[in-house]
């Protein structure tokens, strides 16, 4: 998963599209910025454009099972010129036994039906596909699409539409593997004498970029992310998604790298769940990476980072693989559901589900992919900048079923923890904690058991907050018990990050120095007075010089960025392992590096 660079125009999709050189289309973004946003966690792909979320990443890792063509059939015809909306139908019963209710028939932003007019585009340059619009059709209105929005949402939300196309860029349109920057309006010059706009509130569309070998999606994110642009029909406003990807994603082809996207469709649906997450005002389920700790220490958010959500990395690892769970990349199933806040955002659980409390108690804990899900978010109102911690249980049924496996066992009846801040109506970003950190890879298999196993306490002593869980109640739900104590100062490890991944590949010359950019800071939490310093010291590869610095002093949870130098000896070349170890005070933090020599 590749980020833009930080500042390069590829970060928004809409390059200078303010107007189209055709007298039909004049386009707007409301809320939207044109510079990126905030550099990716290690191997994701966030850049939050404003409104706009533009990812790019790996569908290599999402081979996740053959299309299931059965389920809710959409309504056909929906938005196409002269034509009305036709009713998506109903689902009584998933293929796990969970009970939905009836689709409403009122829509809302986030429950009811969504229409949705889905623009299939290719390149000139594309390559036949092996599928064609029933496909496509199929995916998203009565295949893995339709049923995962219909489970995760209850019943409360279905998805009806069309699939216009497919239509050819102008051969004049490059084909960029760094996103794909496309100007949307010739897109919707193409379809613009089939659609009629004005009976449509989001638009997704699938692009077939035959130079691009991964998934990259985009998505606008409402309320302040919309789009507008004036048609023949008058003016459209609602939300862009779009899932980009080449012809060996869409298609069950060999790679140019050679390797082959089997199972692609359930790829696809991945794609295109994370995408209208998206439109529908969801962010990434983001993990806090703190090495070895859970909430001090050498922290860093990471987005993508959560397994268990489909807002996250989820749609595109699934699980491991049998037999060993240690292939990251083959999966399972594509998606998993929201989680509970998430769902509690869009109107899919009610009020009266989640708990709030700031005193102890014990509470009981329904799972999330059920009706009757409930969680609890415990505040702390003595501190209104800390953010809630919301607690919240899962069950292997439906599109969670291959939680059973023995990688994740511990997630079933265990007590999943979130962090959310609650400062303002508009804050729904979800992150969660590793209540077991045993792994300092961000990507490691430490988040796959990252629960509240039953009898076991998690605590944060610099919140002055614990979580027990008591173990199994009746129907699958979890007792739990939180308890409130005095906060006090906790020592954590040096923060040790590059900003861009946790294993650096560092490229050099013989003889050459090198510097390395890297964000060095406190690990301390926020009631621990003292400053400190950073030392920084260079394990190099045998006969190397090495080398030592110190940064600082910084209060406690302050960082900053420095530069540190590597020096390559003469005359040598190849790859080498080296470390860098930074202490500050009795506690530290390694950071394993690759150099390359050439």
């Amino acid at each position: 998963m590749n980020c833009f660079p930080r500042g390069a125009t590829r970060c928004s999709p809409f390059p200078g599209i303010s107007r189209a050189t055709g007298p039909l289309f004049s386009l707007a973004l409301l809320g939207f910025f044109t510079a990126c946003g905030q550099p990716a966690f290690p191997d994701g792909g966030l850049v939050d454009a404003g409104g706009l979320i533009v990812e790019n990443t790996d569908a290599g890792r999402a081979d996740a099972g053959a299309l299931d063509d059965g389920g809710l059939d959409g309504g056909a015809d929906a938005g196409a010129r002269d034509s009305g909306a036709e009713d998506a139908g109903h689902l009584a019963e998933t293929d796990a036994g969970l009970i939905l209710e009836d689709c409403p028939a009122v829509s809302t932003d986030t429950t009811g039906p969504q229409d949705i007019a889905v623009i299939w585009v290719r390149f000139a340059a594309a390559p036949a596909p092996t599928w064609n619009a029933d496909t496509l059709r199929d995916l998203v209105f009565s295949g893995t699409v339709q049923k995962f929005y219909r489970e995760a949402s209850f019943g409360k939300m279905c998805l009806r539409g069309q699939v216009f196309g497919p239509y050819t860029l102008p051969a004049t349109a490059v084909c960029n593997p760094i996103g794909n920057a496309v100007v949307w309006t010739d897109v919707f010059a193409l379809a613009d004498a089939d659609v009629n706009w004005l009976a449509w509130r989001k638009v997704l569309v699938v692009l077939d970029a035959p130079c691009q070998e991964h998934a990259n999606g985009s998505s606008t994110f409402p309320p302040n992310g919309l789009l507008s642009f004036q048609t023949a029909d008058g003016m459209f406003t609602g939300t862009l998604s779009s899932v980009i990807g080449s012809s060996h994603f869409l298609n069950n082809t060999p790679t140019p790298g050679g390797g082959a996207r089997s199972f692609v469709w359930e790829s696809g649906a991945g794609v295109i769940i994370h995408e209208l997450g998206h439109s529908f005002g969801l962010d990434h389920a983001n993990t806090l990476d703190c090495d070895r700790q859970s909430v001090v220490g050498n922290c860093l958010t990471g987005n993508y980072g959560s397994v268990f959500d489909s807002m996250s990395r989820a749609w595109a690892d699934g699980l491991l693989s049998p037999p060993n769970d240690t292939d990251y990349e083959r999966n399972t199933l594509a998606s998993f559901h929201f989680g509970g806040m998430p769902k509690r955002w869009l109107g899919w659980i009610p009020a009266s589900q989640v708990t709030e409390t700031s005193v102890d108690g014990d509470f009981l804990l329904r799972p999330i992919e059920r009706p009757d899900a409930t969680v609890v978010m415990a505040r702390f109102p003595a501190n209104p900048s800390w953010p809630a911690y919301v607690l919240e249980t899962r069950a292997a049924v439906g599109f969670d079923a291959d939680l059973s496996r023995p990688l994740t066992a511990s997630t079933v009846g265990g007590i999943t923890i979130q962090q959310i801040r609650t400062q303002a109506a508009t804050d729904r970003q979800q992150t969660m904690i590793d209540a077991t950190p045993t792994d300092a890879e961000p990507f490691g298999l430490d988040w796959y058991n990252s629960a509240v196993s039953p009898g076991a306490t998690w605590e944060d002593r610099s919140r002055g907050f614990s979580v027990e869980n008591l173990g199994p109640a009746s129907g699958g739900a979890v007792s739990v018990r939180v308890h409130y104590f005095t906060p006090e100062c906790v020592r954590g490890a040096p923060l040790l990050r590059t900003g861009l991944r946790n294993q650096l590949v560092l490229q050099a010359s013989a003889g050459a120095t090198r510097g390395l950019s890297l964000i060095v800071g406190n690990g301390d939490s926020e009631l621990c007075a003292s400053n400190t310093s950073v030392t920084v010291t260079l394990q190099p590869p045998a006969g190397w010089p090495g080398g030592s610095d110190s940064f600082g002093p910084y209060a406690s949870g302050q960082r900053g960025a420095v530069n540190f130098s590597v020096t390559v000896p003469s005359g040598i070349s190849g790859t080498f392992q080296a470390s860098l170890h930074a202490t500050a005070g009795s506690m530290s933090t390694d950071l394993p590096f690759t150099i390359q020599v050439q």
